[in-house]
């Protein structure tokens, strides 16, 4: 684990703090985003278990621990999974982009 104090030139202007005294960070999954890096476009999004469901976070996703195991479960990275976050509505009407795959009953 790298601890931000031990970087001597440090080329970034903040850190998420990893360490928290509940289980925020328990489970975890890290979405590649831009990648390769693209200055002022963000650096990473993460995937995370939620304080309460009346916290929010800044730039990531978090959820209920049950139903971020069940994601890290079913994930394969070898399928190149593609993360997708809009209003169901909004990607309905996006839904001809190529890229996008279909919606099912069950994911709506």
């Amino acid at each position: 684990m790298l601890e931000a104090t031990s970087v001597r030139h440090p080329d970034w202007k903040s850190a998420e703090k990893m360490r928290l005294p509940d289980d925020r960070y328990k489970w975890g999954i890290v979405v590649g985003h831009n990648v390769p890096p693209v200055p002022g476009a963000g650096s990473c999004i993460f995937m995370h278990v939620w304080k309460n469901s009346a916290t929010t976070t800044v730039g990531c996703t978090a959820m209920p621990e049950k139903a971020l195991v069940n994601l890290l479960r079913w994930l394969d990275p070898a399928k190149h999974p593609l993360l997708v976050q809009m209003p169901a509505p909004v990607y309905g009407q996006m839904q001809s982009d190529p890229g996008l795959p279909r919606l099912t009953d069950k994911d709506e």
